[in-house]
């Protein structure tokens, strides 16, 4: 991630488990999503209250925003795409551990890695073809995946792809 290791905390210093009411501890050295941005991607969502929110990339992220959203109590719709199936099945057993059950607002959906052109250059990503919403424009695109070392430039795609879809500002 290649920056100095600073502390960024958004309010006060509290941890992300007690600000979310976490019943489990988090683990912070696994393949997710570093605590500096978790707090970040709480701050994010309780200043901007996205309502149309798209991640790449399921996991931990998944959890903190739908704690986040909960807390804040209004309509929302989550798409998280994974390309791994196993890990997206442990993502639904972590939401479901914390009490947060997949309904028609909240989607995980399996999008295979595959070879994509964009102005002449390979990259391997998600299947265009997942990509269909029931609402007008992303508010909140949270990129996490696909994993970073699949190629070069893994996560570039994302914004080139999923740019008419993006909510102004």
């Amino acid at each position: 991630k290649g920056h100095p290791k600073e502390s960024i905390r958004f309010g006060n210093n509290t941890s992300v488990e007690k600000k979310l009411n976490l019943k489990f501890p988090i683990v912070w050295n696994e393949p997710a999503i570093e605590e500096e941005y978790a707090q970040y991607l709480i701050h994010k969502i309780t200043t901007s209250k996205p309502v149309n929110i798209v991640e790449l990339g399921s996991g931990l992220s998944t959890l903190i925003i739908l704690k986040t959203l909960e807390q804040l109590g209004y309509k929302y719709n989550l798409i998280s795409f994974d390309s791994d199936k196993s890990y997206m099945e442990e993502t639904k057993k972590k939401l479901i551990s914390e009490n947060i059950t997949l309904t028609k607002n909240i989607k995980l959906i399996h999008s295979p890695i595959e070879e994509i052109s964009i102005n002449g250059n390979t990259y391997k990503w998600y299947s265009k073809n997942d990509f269909k919403f029931d609402f007008d424009k992303i508010d909140l695109l949270f990129i996490d995946g696909p994993v970073g070392g699949s190629c070069k430039n893994a996560r570039y795609p994302a914004v080139s792809i999923l740019k008419k879809y993006l909510k102004n500002g």
